[in-house]
């Protein structure tokens, strides 16, 4: 027997190469053969489940490299040993090549052992160095889009913060990924400090640091391996509650948001035209603040609902790039609400027609606040139903999605439409339509 010791793993016994195995010989040997297969196994057993705390990815990957199907049991057993050793922890490349091909030709009874060592090695360099390269290159795009909100293209740099905390999250372990995200906040505090603007850094730094729960939270559900749905709908509320937490601090510390709103778009009117500003009537101007201000709630739904969508698209895209297996959306034509959602929409158009009205009452500020979110559901539903339409019918691909394209922002603009697609979505869920069209 041989021991081989990989840098931070445990001594594991590996057989040697020149044990050999009879069968039939003699009652004792089979049972010692007997009694070593069932250790192998359980030792096999004992990896895998070590494995799969590592990541599923990377089993994966090594799966893919290696299948030892004309080769002994130890074999399989010595492959894995070296796998799990080599790439999760060391970071000399150099060692691990020479370890693997060593074993690889010891452990090889069917011949060209050279050429398969040459291709575990180009296949490995792939797990090794793939991944420091990655973080140190996502760092360096956390880095830029920090540096960038300081530029005109801050409203997009802020969108994607999140994407490179969400992608070195999912691919480096807890130690490795508060290393490489602090040193991508140092590197821009840095250089703003060289250009004389070390507060622009901090603030920058603290933008980042604003936005690193809900990446957690995302990067959580994508190890765990979670539908789309629920990535997105944890990364929501992760925001959603984040903000909540922020605006209760900013009261706490004497700062009241609804008056600076309110003196934030006094003074945005100010800097209108003279000519626009008599067309506004002072009690329409008073009404607009008032109505901006009772929609608190459903700006910071939306703001939620979007950094986490924008987060998913890309993130996933770049995840699945890198040999994640990441869940997507199901395909548009698939999508349906909940039936509890025409209830929802009910009851709050009911209790819109009582309290009729009652402008200052809490009731009325919920349904002010719940009714859009439902009609916006239910015209995203109705655009679902184009899609499943196109596919039942035979149409285009594209024509769907040209029918997506141009109704969404007509919907923002022309209320009448967006009140046509809330009914078309109401009816797609409550009633058995699409059931009724694949019969036909």
């Amino acid at each position: 027997m041989e021991s081989t010791v990989m840098p931070g793993s445990k001594p594991i016994a590996i057989e040697s190469p020149n044990t050999t195995y009879r069968s039939g010989a003699a009652d004792a040997a089979e049972t010692l053969e007997a009694r070593q297969a069932k250790t192998r196994k359980q030792a096999s057993q004992s990896e895998n489940r070590r494995f799969m705390k590592k990541g599923p990815s990377q089993v994966l990957s090594f799966r893919c490299i290696y299948s030892p199907s004309p080769n002994p049991a130890p074999a399989d057993l010595i492959w894995k040993i070296v796998f799990f050793a080599a790439v999760p922890r060391n970071g000399t490349v150099s060692g691990v090549y020479a370890i693997i091909c060593i074993i690889a030709k010891n452990s090889c009874l069917a011949g060209s052992c050279e050429d398969r060592c040459r291709l575990n090695l180009i296949s490995l360099r792939g797990d090794v160095l793939l991944n420091n390269r990655q973080a140190l290159l996502w760092s360096l795009i956390l880095v830029v889009l920090l540096l960038l909100m300081f530029t005109p293209l801050v409203m997009v740099a802020i969108s994607l913060a999140m994407i490179p905390t969400v992608f070195l999250f999912v691919k480096l372990d807890t130690k490795r990924f508060v290393v490489y995200y602090v040193l991508s906040l140092l590197a821009v505090y840095v250089v703003t400090a060289i250009f004389g603007a070390g507060i622009l850094g901090t603030v920058a730094s603290i933008v980042s640091l604003s936005l690193l729960i809900p990446s957690i939270v995302m990067g959580i559900f994508y190890k765990k391996r979670s539908s789309a749905r629920s990535v997105l709908t944890g990364g929501t509320i992760a925001f959603l509650t984040q903000l909540l937490v922020f605006l209760i601090l900013l009261t706490t510390f004497g700062v009241h948001v609804t008056d600076e709103m309110r003196q934030f778009v006094r003074s945005s009117l100010d800097t209108m035209p003279g000519e626009l500003k008599q067309m506004l009537p002072q009690n329409m101007i008073d009404l607009i603040i008032d109505m901006m201000i009772r929609l608190l709630p459903l700006y910071l739904i939306g703001i939620s609902l979007y950094f986490s969508v924008i987060t998913h698209w890309l993130a996933r895209k770049a995840l699945v790039r890198s040999g994640e297996m990441i869940p997507a959306l199901r395909p548009a034509k698939e999508w349906m609400l909940p039936k509890s959602f025409v209830w929802y929409y009910l009851i709050a158009l009911i209790l819109g027609f009582i309290f009729t009205g009652t402008s200052d009452t809490m009731i009325d500020m919920i349904l002010l606040n719940v009714m859009p979110i439902l009609m916006v559901a239910f015209a995203v539903q109705a655009l679902a139903f184009f899609f499943f339409l196109g596919d039942a019918k035979g149409w285009s691909r594209s024509v769907p999605v040209v029918i997506a394209v141009v109704l969404a922002p007509l919907m923002v603009l022309l209320p009448f439409l967006m009140q046509l697609l809330t009914l078309l979505g109401l009816f797609d869920v409550a009633f058995p339509i699409r059931a009724r069209m694949k019969k036909s």
